[in-house]
C-alpha cells in the first residue's frame, strides 16, 4: 500500500486488511479516533509504536502526559 492508496481507504468504513497495528492506528486517527487509535499503541513497545505514539501524544489536547 503506497500512501495515496492509504489516504483514499480512510474514506471506507474499517481499515484494510492486513495493516499493521500501527499504521491501523493512524487510519483510526485520521479517521478522528484518537482515542481508539491511542489504545492501539499505548503499550506497544516498538520503534514503530512508539513513534506512533509519540505523534499521537499532542493532539490529546489536555496538557497530560499520555
Amino acid at each position: 500500500m503506497n500512501i495515496e492508496e492509504f489516504r483514499a481507504s480512510v474514506a471506507e468504513k474499517e481499515p484494510p486488511i492486513g495493516l499493521s497495528v500501527t499504521l491501523a492506528a493512524l487510519w483510526w486517527d485520521a479517521k478522528g479516533g484518537w482515542t481508539r487509535s491511542h489504545a492501539m499503541v499505548d503499550e506497544l513497545e516498538t520503534m514503530d509504536g512508539m513513534a506512533v505514539h509519540a505523534y499521537l501524544a499532542p493532539q490529546r489536547g489536555s496538557g497530560l502526559e499520555c
